[in-house]
């Protein structure tokens, strides 16, 4: 009785589309609400004030026929399905292009949104474009305008991303795939691993797939990818290592940073000597097998060397600091070197003490505990950069077999990284840390939708849909301008691109 009564009390809600529409046909309601409201429309505001729309239509294919779709919707498109975490082609036919806030977020207009770009071949669920579409801009991909469309957007990121020079990143990562992806190669490594019982043993794996090699800035407490490359797994990244710093280079002009922090697999003193003598300083950990390791551990051993000691995490740690080193094959001058000898109160065995080369000089206390500290930042690739890119971004995840469907995967898939780092910079530290399935969750509501309540029925509709129930429906004068609204500012502009 007591459960009776109390569900009598207690109003339920149901959701009845067809009374909701009934009463607001004859004026009638008693609540309407926002759905919801997000920072998408914002994010892609700021897309768009970038001019990155601008670069994306800039973009040739072999496609010679004529076209009623502008490639920089497809190519918005595209950025959205990275966004949206979308896995496949016909994700976006069965979701994105049924939601009419997003669509128009993507440049399409209303009257697009209602009839396709194409009314004669997009009817019933191929609206505004069928998904074969974009499959046959990837099959006409000219790749090379990719690479020439990528230090354009960079260019526009960076310059929203103001600050000191920062540090360059250099570093790599496997990208391991199933499929007979073009290009892809395989080979087998040895890993050691250490039992319970303290043997080593040692087991074969095969890989199969790519290395994604990239080039960042770190500034601003932000990871922005600079230069990048993608290459079959057996072949090693010091090869492109030069390259994807002169690109880098090149981008940011007079505003370059002087030091590359870098992992242990690019360590090479002839390309050391060739960035020192270009004004580019190197910090790299060094391998355990090196004789430069060794020889700061004999020199530890006597009592060499620049003593620092700092506080971390309340406990003490104990470098070395080293100069005038020249034990490093093929380079031509002296180096200097850091030694961890006890790290947060712990003492190092010599099997577990790590060290790192620099090209900086290193006198003093100063100058030690900078390097030190510095390096920290390019474990930041690892934790915002390739695991969001891995979990986040599924970069793993390419749509084609194809060397084009890869080129277009990737390029989307950096270039929306970059656009979130930007974006989150600039919204201060309560988005410090977002990654982007975090940005998914806070943006991807519906802006353009309201719920309206009548009694203990409710519905959800778009807000032109519930205007038009009440009697006063859009003029429709406006179908054909793109409208993307913001907090701050509002942008309109017709179908050729043109911002007003």
């Amino acid at each position: 009785m007591a459960l009776e009564k109390e569900k009598s009390n207690f109003q339920v809600c149901h959701q009845r589309k067809d009374r909701v529409r009934q009463m607001l046909r004859k004026g009638i309601y008693d609540d309407v609400s926002l759905a919801g409201w997000g920072h998408l429309d914002e994010f892609m505001a700021m897309a768009l004030g970038l001019g990155i729309h601008k670069i994306l239509g800039k973009i040739k294919t072999e496609i010679k026929g004529a076209c009623y779709i502008p490639r920089w919707v497809i190519c918005n498109v595209l950025f959205f399905k990275m966004l949206l975490g979308k896995d496949s082609y016909l994700d976006l036919q069965e979701g994105l292009f049924k939601d009419p806030g997003v669509l128009q977020l993507m440049g399409c207009t209303a009257r697009v949104i209602r009839e396709g770009f194409d009314p004669s071949r997009n009817k019933g669920e191929n609206k505004p474009f069928h998904i074969d579409t974009i499959r046959h801009l990837q099959e006409n991909l000219i790749e090379e305008e990719l690479a020439k469309a990528w230090p354009q957007t960079v260019q526009a990121i960076v310059a929203g991303l103001k600050g000191n020079k920062g540090v360059f990143i250099l570093d790599a990562t496997k990208q391991l795939v199933y499929g007979d992806y073009e290009g892809v190669a395989e080979q087998t490594i040895v890993e050691e691993k250490v039992r319970k019982d303290g043997k080593v043993v040692q087991t074969r794996k095969h890989e199969k797939g790519f290395k994604i090699v990239t080039l960042c800035l770190w500034r601003k407490g932000e990871l922005i990818v600079l230069a990048y490359t993608k290459l079959p797994i057996r072949q090693h990244e010091v090869t492109v290592a030069a390259d994807l710093v002169a690109q880098g280079r090149q981008i940011l002009g007079d505003n370059a940073p002087g030091v590359i922090l870098m992992d242990r697999g690019f360590i090479s003193g002839l390309l050391c000597a060739r960035w020192k003598k270009d004004g580019l300083d190197v910090v790299v950990p060094l391998r355990r097998n090196m004789n430069l390791f060794e020889d700061m551990q004999g020199l530890a051993r006597l009592d060499k060397g620049l003593e620092v000691r700092l506080e971390e995490k309340g406990r003490p740690t104990v470098i070395r600091a080293f100069s005038e080193l020249t034990s490093l094959e093929s380079y031509p001058g002296t180096l200097s070197g850091l030694l961890v000898t006890q790290y947060r109160g712990q003492s190092q065995a010599s099997t577990e003490q790590w060290g790192f080369l620099t090209t900086l000089e290193i006198r003093t206390r100063k100058q030690a505990l900078t390097i030190y500290r510095d390096y920290d930042q390019r474990s930041l690739i690892e934790n915002k950069g390739y695991r969001e890119l891995k979990q986040g971004f599924k970069v793993n995840h390419y749509p084609g077999l194809s060397s084009k469907a890869q080129s277009l995967h990737l390029f989307f898939m950096l270039l929306t990284f970059n656009l979130v780092a930007l974006w989150r910079s600039g919204k201060g530290e309560r988005y410090v840390g977002i990654g982007i399935r975090r940005l998914r969750r806070q943006v991807m509501s519906r802006p353009d939708q309201v719920i309206v309540y009548v009694g203990r029925s409710y519905d959800v509709m778009s807000l032109a849909e519930f205007l038009t129930h009440l009697g006063c429906p859009p003029s429709g004068k406006l179908d054909d301008v793109v409208k993307i609204l913001s907090p701050s500012r509002r942008y309109t502009f017709s179908l050729n691109g043109d911002l007003e």
